[in-house]
């Protein structure tokens, strides 16, 4: 086994006749000077800038003090602002402080067959329906609150506000090439607006993002482009055209400056929102499809996931890649990482949730 450490603030091991990556060791707030083998293999010595030294037993080490949540859910990410995760079954939801398990409340009414998409804000759980209704559960108590009929055919995706002000649904027109978004002003259940060229050309997106404000929509549409929105003057921003192949995610930055989008093709390019153009060259690494990305609360880094299962941190100032986690699968969503950026949600082929620490991202985005 080797043991390396670094800037990054972790401790990573390695099989020695392979390469191949056996674990993270995490638990030091500043970067690593030096680790070291004890002679009996068992222990590990690890020396940090923080001022301390630790000692890690190598039998008893779980990767990066690892909590095992639950099998086989059916949404797996994190809610709130105090890194709660959230795991969904059919009439149940269970929630963890990311170190305890914990259970967590019935569902009043079970979820409705047919469903296509959940997602959740802080305090609501959306589930959208193959007969066009939005079913709309209290997220900690498990009380459903409405059901809302948005369309008539079957809502391939569902995107709220994180204060619920808005909701945006997605369903397709029967041949398949065309879509509707529609907005919902989730307080009086009226429609706000309605886009008609969505998914033209693009009929495996998933994802719509509106900006945290709820000011700003921004979906695909012709010829692999974007358009962005501006909802309160029911304006046209801007169209953004760089994507070669089909898109996976959208995502804005908090302050709304910047929107992150990935395709099939693999790459992730970070757009200017006001200039209406690319604010650094395309970032490359997953290779193939990029289905998840998030931004940090402070909106300085980015992180993706993609079909090579690694998670890939990025300076959103420089398109700089700082950190690659490997060997990890998550979520098309953006729910992976957690509200202060201190842990990653994800699961393994055996259906497992996994959560755990990554290193903190001041670190990764101090200048070196």
């Amino acid at each position: 086994m080797i043991a390396t450490s670094g800037y990054d603030q972790v401790i990573r091991l390695w099989d020695a006749s392979d390469g191949r990556n056996l674990g993270v060791v995490a638990g030091h707030e500043n970067e690593l000077w030096d680790v070291d083998f004890a002679r009996d293999g068992r222990h590990l010595a690890s020396a940090s800038k923080d001022g301390t030294a630790k000692v890690w037993d190598l039998n008893n080490l779980r990767r990066s003090d690892q909590l095992t949540l639950a099998t086989n859910e059916i949404f797996r990410g994190f809610v709130g602002t105090n890194d709660l995760v959230l795991t969904l079954s059919e009439s149940r939801l269970f929630f963890s402080d990311g170190t305890n398990p914990q259970t967590g409340a019935e569902l009043s009414e079970p979820l409705p067959n047919g469903r296509n998409n959940v997602t959740v804000s802080p305090a609501r759980l959306y589930v959208g329906g193959t007969n066009g209704a939005v079913a709309i559960y209290d997220v900690l108590s498990g009380r459903k609150l409405s059901n809302m009929l948005c369309h008539t055919s079957a809502i391939w995706n569902v995107t709220a506000t994180p204060d619920d002000r808005l909701l945006a649904t997605t369903t397709y027109d029967p041949d398949g090439q065309t879509g509707v978004i529609r907005v919902w002003n989730l307080e009086s259940g009226v429609l706000k607006q309605e886009f008609t060229d969505f998914l033209r050309g693009h009929q495996y997106f998933r994802q719509v993002a509106l900006s945290q404000s709820g000011k700003l929509i921004a979906y695909p549409s012709e010829n692999y482009s974007i358009k962005i929105w501006d909802l309160e003057n029911n304006r046209l921003m801007c169209r953004l055209a760089g994507h070669k192949w089909f898109l996976n995610v959208l995502v804005f930055s908090p302050d709304a400056a910047l929107l992150a989008s990935g395709g099939w093709e693999g790459d992730i390019r970070l757009w200017n929102v006001r200039e209406g153009q690319e604010a650094v060259p395309p970032l490359r690494g997953h290779g193939s499809g990029v289905f998840g990305l998030s931004f940090s609360n402070d909106g300085r880094t980015l992180i993706s996931s993609g079909d090579d299962n690694n998670l890939r941190f990025w300076s959103a100032a420089t398109g700089q890649q700082m950190l690659v986690l490997e060997n990890l699968r998550s979520s098309p969503a953006s729910n992976f990482v957690s509200p202060t950026g201190t842990r990653i949600v994800y699961w393994p082929p055996d259906g497992s949730v996994i959560v755990e620490p990554i290193p903190p991202l001041h670190a990764l985005q101090a200048p070196r």
